[in-house]
Formats: structure tokens, C-alpha cells, sequence
């Protein structure tokens, strides 16, 4: 039985570019009518890939990962070796970005009236 941690074959990512808001109406709609009545589909976007065929070895879980990422607990998140996440750690992060986040909303609320041209 081999154990298999990473395998990615033929792996692609295209991203559809639209040169204004009603074209991606245009190509929600227009392909289906014109399928209705058997005409060629036109496409309204242009095709950017972000990743075109891409693939990796296969790599055994007990293999040494060689990863850029300097720090060995870096590259274990980057490549998560079936273990569950630090909960305090995760809890500490939680709170702490909680604190933050309500504390700028508190000082947005009391100086709210100078950013009404911003927003």
C-alpha cells in the first residue's frame, strides 16, 4: 500500500476577463438562447490562465518536503501533515483579531462623520 500525500496531475486554473459588467450578463444568458436556436455560442470574455498544466510528482507523506519556507512550522502548515490545528494558539489568534477588529469599529463609529466622503 503506498501512501500517497500529494499527487496533482494536468492541474489548470482560467479565469474569465470581461471587458464591462454586461458582458457577463451577455454570457450568462446569450449561449443558452443561442443553443435554443442552434446557432453557434459566442464567447463575451477573454480567457487569462492563471496556471495551465501543471503537475507534481507523487510524494509519499513520509518524504522531506523541500519548501522554500524557512521555518519548520511554516512549511508544516504549508503541507499539513494530518495533524489538527493548535487550538489555544487558534483561540489566542481569534481573540486578539476580534479585540482589534471591534476596537476599529468602535473608533470608526465615534469619528464616523469625518470619513463620510471615503465611504
Amino acid at each position: 500500500m503506498t501512501d500517497i500525500a500529494i499527487k496533482v496531475e494536468n492541474l489548470s486554473k482560467c479565469y474569465h476577463i470581461y471587458d464591462n459588467p454586461r458582458d457577463r450578463l451577455k454570457q450568462f444568458v446569450a449561449p443558452r438562447l443561442q443553443k435554443l436556436f442552434r446557432q453557434t455560442p459566442r464567447q463575451y470574455f477573454r480567457e487569462s490562465w492563471a496556471i495551465k498544466d501543471i503537475s507534481l510528482k507523487d510524494m509519499s507523506s513520509a518524504a522531506q518536503f523541500n519548501s522554500p519556507v524557512a521555518s519548520k512550522a511554516a512549511s508544516e502548515l504549508l503541507f499539513w501533515v494530518r495533524r489538527l490545528p493548535d487550538e489555544i494558539g487558534l483561540r489566542i489568534y481569534t481573540l486578539t483579531a476580534t479585540a482589534v477588529a471591534w476596537t476599529g469599529y468602535t473608533w470608526l463609529l465615534k469619528t464616523g462623520k469625518g470619513f463620510a466622503d471615503v465611504l
